[in-house]
């Protein structure tokens, strides 16, 4: 584990190849996963949120990929997060092993060279699906559609969204001095997600998901065009119209759940339902994972040590 040299990468790719067509792909899932650590000697290591406690510890934070099936998931890759400090401290980074010259990338850009990664192999792709913390990354969301893949993630509530029917003109100069106008502008202001789900009338009940026990699960959900303000703010180009996915409360203990989806206008609403909500199949995956195979059970404090145990706890779960 510590010594030997061998590839992780290769590895991870004939075991998705492999097994991923038996699994079915009918998303990409993202998603980090942290572990409580004491001192700070193994890499990564730092106070930061820890997932597992729920709260902020000294602890290390993977990011992965998974595909989800039908039936079945399996993780596709795993990136190690190395926060910003980590890498100024060039002695620590020396006895942990880490190569030198790795630059600092936030998880956006881990989860980025993760789906770069894998459209070189041999598994179908899919539409990409995260949580609101990746939902809500402008740069993430351009970069999955810039590789000519869809995506499904949760958005907060208050996300400013311009409606359909908005329309977006440059104006016009107002004088012969200056710059001219270059960035479009709506004629309305931005509504949030929250508000556009709350004036919603047009609801269906959807059967999501159905489980092993052949029991269907169901859901209220409302569906509308939206363009992303934040994309007009932040790059200055027209936004590209998307879904705004909205699962209204079907009882006194539910909340809002909020999507953002860059599939096609004609997207079955059943399928935009069904795909909005199958993330959370990927909890199998670690519980096997953890539970069973021991992925929270790494021994060592080495770069290489790390990407190889979770390699192989991935390899023993396909």
């Amino acid at each position: 584990m510590a010594d030997v040299p061998w590839d992780w990468s290769a590895v991870m790719r004939r075991c998705a190849e492999r097994v991923a067509p038996r699994v079915g792909v009918r998303a990409l899932v993202l998603d980090d996963t942290s572990f409580p650590e004491s001192g700070n000697a193994s890499p990564g290591v730092k106070w930061q949120y820890c997932g597992q406690l729920g709260t902020k510890a000294n602890c290390q934070v993977g990011v992965g990929l998974h595909v989800a099936g039908e039936r079945h998931t399996m993780p596709l890759g795993w990136g190690l997060y190395l926060p910003e400090g980590w890498l100024k401290d060039l002695e620590r980074c020396r006895r942990v092993k880490i190569p030198k010259g790795t630059p600092f990338r936030t998880k956006h850009e881990l989860v980025i060279e993760l789906i770069d990664t894998i459209r070189e192999w041999n598994i179908d792709l899919a539409p990409v699906l995260g949580d609101q913390a990746y939902g809500d990354c402008i740069a993430l969301r351009i970069a999955i559609t810039a590789c000519e893949m869809t995506y499904c993630m949760n958005a907060s509530r208050s996300l400013g969204l311009y409606t359909a029917d908005t329309s977006f003109e440059v104006p016009a100069a107002t004088g012969t001095s200056g710059r001219p106008f270059k960035r479009p502008r709506p004629d309305r202001a931005a509504l949030s997600a929250q508000k556009l789900g709350d004036a919603e009338t047009d609801k269906s009940e959807i059967v999501y998901r159905t489980t092993r026990q052949q029991r269907d699960l169901t859901g209220v959900f409302s569906f509308h065009r939206v363009r992303a303000a934040q994309t007009l703010r932040d790059t200055g180009q027209l936004p590209d119209e998307e879904w705004l996915i909205v699962q209204h409360p079907h009882g006194s203990h539910d909340r809002y759940k909020h999507w953002l989806c860059n599939l096609p206008a004609d997207a079955n609403p059943g399928e935009l339902a069904k795909l909005a909500r199958m993330r959370w199949t990927i909890e199998l995956d670690y519980k096997q994972l953890k539970g069973h195979l021991g992925l929270n059970h790494l021994e060592g404090r080495s770069w290489a040590r790390w990407h190889k145990h979770y390699t192989l706890v991935t390899v023993a779960h396909a």
